[in-house]
């Protein structure tokens, strides 16, 4: 019996596990996520139905030691950004110790948890079918709102057309009176030189007037 023993160990050598590291670990901290449509959701766990945010709490709890990062709480905001909207309301936004933030997450009031999910999903249903709307419109047109704009457009060109045709007119023949009348020429002279030439009422024009 020994000898078959130590003949199949020979063949097939017991695999050796390779444990994860700390950094792998934090890797594995960093990139744990919670996803949105599972929040205020019960889940399956070992056939023990559970909150989904319990559930994620326990995972996060069992990462926070394997990676070693329990006296390391720069960490904690990380984690909390990305962390579904409304679970992430329900945490605070400043927390001095990982212990902390998992008993909020654990400790969130579920009613609470789930009104402020259902209003999140509402609003993200409402964006989908708006950009799926508006997708549609790009890719294909309404026939109705093509023609519209069609008319629209051949409206506008008729418009300019015509305001190109009624341009103002040259005026031909004689230009208006008041254009060609010749202005009288104003002589201007010096005061004192007005009065100088002034001659006395009654005696007659000299040669040099």
């Amino acid at each position: 019996m020994g000898k078959v023993k130590a003949a199949f160990q020979t063949k097939w050598p017991a695999i050796v596990a390779v444990k994860k590291t700390q950094r792998e670990y934090q890797k594995e901290l960093m990139e744990l996520r919670l996803k949105e449509e599972d929040v205020g959701e019960r889940v399956m766990v070992a056939g023990i139905s559970t909150w989904a945010h319990t559930q994620f709490h326990n995972k996060l709890k069992t990462l926070v030691k394997d990676a070693g990062v329990e006296s390391i709480p720069i960490l904690i905001q990380p984690v909390r950004k990305a962390l579904p909207q409304a679970l992430r309301d329900l945490t605070s936004v400043a927390l001095a110790d990982w212990s902390a933030f998992l008993n909020e997450i654990n400790n969130v009031n579920i009613d609470t948890l789930q009104e402020k999910a259902k209003r999140v999903k509402e609003r993200k249903e409402a964006e989908k079918a708006q950009n799926a709307r508006i997708a549609r419109l790009e890719n294909q047109q309404d026939p109705i709102e093509v023609l519209h704009l069609q008319m629209q457009q051949t409206s506008i060109g008729t418009n300019v057309r015509n305001s190109e045709v009624r341009t103002p007119q040259r005026t031909t023949g004689n230009a208006p009176a008041d254009a060609t009348t010749a202005r009288r020429p104003v002589r201007y002279v010096a005061a004192n030189q007005g009065q100088t030439n002034q001659r006395p009422r009654g005696q007659p024009p000299t040669q040099e007037e």
